[in-house]
């Protein structure tokens, strides 16, 4: 029987502002990512990366942090637990 687990990362982004559509664009693009706040005058996101477990996690991060646009992109809390057993068949 396996578990299923919670395993989330907040991460806040800044990118130019001049190229905020298009970061936003490869942003969102990625996968487990969801964009939950912006501000495209100050070139900021917030970002929820929901993976699988730690790896992914932070190849994620690596991933967001070499984009072209992005000037800083930083992890600010991660959440996992581990849940109930898995009983569906």
């Amino acid at each position: 029987m396996s578990t299923e687990s919670i395993n989330v990362s907040g991460i806040t982004v800044v990118v130019r502002p001049e190229s905020f559509d298009a970061a936003r664009r490869r942003i969102a693009e990625l996968p487990g990512i969801e964009i939950t706040a912006e501000d495209a005058a100050r070139g900021r996101l917030v970002v929820v990366q929901d993976l699988p477990d730690m790896d992914d996690h932070r190849d994620g991060l690596r991933r967001l942090q070499a984009l072209p646009e992005v000037l800083l992109a930083e992890l600010v809390c991660h959440y996992c637990e581990d849940g109930p057993p898995d009983t569906r068949t």
